[in-house]
């Protein structure tokens, strides 16, 4: 026998279910101590047991998680370091008769910020969660 109270308990519980995973969306934008953006690289969210990457854009912000609820990353403090942020390797023009050669990436950022030992970086996320970030050049 199934009441009606039963019913509304049930649906009251599945629309509880989803909100109950503690993923929430992080922001938030990477700039140089003169405001100017970094626009290459990912920035990393990392615990002991979890990472998270979101890719930077032009404008220097990322994402971690999307718009769909409870699609961003679990609660906690996480260790944040910075990686890829390097210039793009340039086929270097070569002598007649030789063949050309990719010029070796150059680091943008200093180098503490591409470890998250070194970085000094660390995010309490308990909610959603806007994290800028300032980085130094190398």
């Amino acid at each position: 026998m199934t009441s009606k109270y039963h019913i509304q308990l049930g649906v009251l519980l599945l629309l509880l279910v989803p909100g109950c995973s503690g993923n929430v969306k992080v922001t938030g934008t990477v700039t140089f101590e003169d405001g100017y953006p970094l626009t290459e690289g990912r920035v990393c969210f990392q615990t002991e047991t979890f990472l998270a990457d979101g890719p930077l854009k032009a404008d220097g912000t990322y994402t971690l998680g999307g718009e769909k609820e409870n699609s961003g990353i679990p609660t906690g403090t996480y260790q944040v370091y910075i990686t890829g942020a390097t210039t793009t390797p340039e086929l270097l023009q070569a002598a007649p008769g030789k063949t050309g050669v990719f010029s070796p990436p150059v680091p943008l950022i200093h180098q503490k910020f591409t470890d998250k030992s070194t970085s000094g970086l660390t995010c309490e996320v308990k909610g959603r969660t806007v994290f800028d970030i300032t980085v130094t050049p190398p």
